[in-house]
């Protein structure tokens, strides 16, 4: 696959989280990339080719986004701010 990763997916309550990995846990401390509001984990593939490949990295799609599941009645949108 693109840049060497690998796609998993994983169940932890109602949700079915989907993420990618690339590198094996080892003795150097693995990286956990979070996107950002209104993204998924795919933004992070042209930054982790800069990494190097032994680096253990997993790139997860955060609730409601990307391919994670979306659960009906959960609102998946930014707070809003106090009186605007």
């Amino acid at each position: 696959m693109k840049r060497g990763v690998k796609v998993k997916h994983i169940k932890h309550n109602s949700y079915n989280f989907c993420y990618f990995t690339r590198g094996k846990p080892g003795v150097q401390p693995s990286i956990l990339m979070l996107h950002g509001f209104s993204l998924s984990k795919d933004m992070w593939l042209d930054t982790i080719k800069y990494m190097p490949e032994d680096i253990h990295v997993v790139c997860v799609d955060l609730p409601g986004h990307g391919a994670t599941t979306r659960l009906l009645g959960d609102s998946y949108r930014a707070p809003s701010e106090p009186g605007r």
